[in-house]
Order: C-alpha cells, then sequence, then structure tokens
C-alpha cells in the first residue's frame, strides 16, 4: 500500500507542478527529480504508465503490481487536477468527449520516440549506477521544451480536465509502446 500511495503522491506533485507552472520544463523536472529522491526507495518512484510497463517489461515488477501504480498513478494525477482547478475556481472535474477531438498525423510517433528517449535515459542512469532522478529530469528538460506530453499517466488524466478521450488514449498507447520498446532495445544492446 505504501508504494501506490507513493506513487499516487509523486504523480499528483508532478501534475501539479505541470499544471500550475504552466509547463515549465524546470520546474517540471525538478519535482520529478525530488519526488524520486524522496520516494523511490519505496516504490522505485516511477510516476508515468509508461516507466511502470517499461519495468514490467524488463520484469523488475509484476503485471499485477503495474496495473496498480498506473491506477494510483491516474488518480494522483486526477486529485491534483482537482485541487488545481479549486483553487482557481475552474469546474473541479470536467469529462472531455469520448471521440471527439482531432490529433496531429505524428503525434502518436513523436510521443512513441519521446518517451523511448525517456526510457533510454532512465535505463542508461540505471545501467551506469547513476541515480535515475537524473536521467528523468534531464530528459524532461529537453523534451518538454519541445512540446512532448512524455507522461502517460498525466495524459490519461488530462481526459478529467476536458481531454477527448480517443486523443489520449492514442497518445498513452503510443508513449507505452516507446517506453517498452527502449526497454527491448536496451536489453538487446547491453544483455550480458
Amino acid at each position: 500500500m505504501k508504494k501506490l500511495i507513493v506513487e499516487a503522491l509523486g504523480t499528483g506533485l508532478l501534475a501539479f507542478t505541470a499544471i500550475l507552472s504552466n509547463g515549465d520544463a524546470f520546474a517540471i523536472a525538478s519535482i520529478l527529480a525530488i519526488s524520486i529522491i524522496a520516494f523511490g526507495n519505496i516504490s522505485g518512484g516511477h510516476f508515468n504508465i509508461s516507466i511502470t510497463m517499461a519495468m514490467w517489461s524488463r520484469k523488475l515488477i509484476s503485471f499485477m503490481d503495474a496495473v496498480k501504480y498506473s491506477i494510483a498513478q491516474v488518480i494522483g494525477a486526477v486529485l491534483a487536477i482537482a485541487l488545481v482547478n479549486m483553487f482557481s475556481d475552474n469546474e473541479i472535474l470536467q469529462m472531455g468527449d469520448i471521440m471527439g477531438g482531432t490529433i496531429g498525423k505524428n503525434t502518436w510517433i513523436v510521443e512513441l520516440i519521446a518517451s523511448a528517449v525517456l526510457l533510454i535515459a532512465l535505463f542508461g542512469c540505471m545501467r551506469n549506477k547513476m541515480t535515475i532522478a537524473l536521467g528523468v529530469a534531464l530528459a524532461h528538460v529537453v523534451l518538454i521544451p519541445l512540446g512532448f506530453m512524455i507522461n502517460t499517466s498525466l495524459t490519461i488524466a488530462q481526459f478529467f480536465n476536458g481531454g477527448s478521450l480517443y486523443v489520449l488514449l492514442i497518445i498513452a498507447i503510443s508513449q507505452i509502446v516507446g517506453g517498452i520498446l527502449a526497454e527491448k532495445l536496451d536489453a538487446r544492446l547491453y544483455r550480458k
């Protein structure tokens, strides 16, 4: 239960910071590094479904734990959205359209690549016995200013902030696939 609480808390802090900072890459990278350092020894400090699924692919967590982590992360992000909206006198939660919205023709591929870059940084830090907070933070400093969402938990939670479920699920699936592909590439390149 402790693991699920810190995954929800860390993801919530990330979502809260991302919204209040208007997507400022340095603020997001900083809160991620702080959360990973503070909670990583309890849960692994994933705070992102694509990271959780890559860790499952690497067999570092069970499938059931991956599902539980993912649910906790989305709950944490949704609660953060509700809190920010409550402070700003917006509707606390507003469900988006199920099938509405449009998605750019290359959005899915660039999110796949961006998530792969994030996981390549994370696995590089793990392999070189460096704190993953460094790799994750640096990846966010580079990728967020380029317009990438890269966090599957926050992507899915945007449905409760008026986003289109159809569009968000395409992006989320792309992010998860990118993370798993990065894990497979890393395992193939560095398998002993």
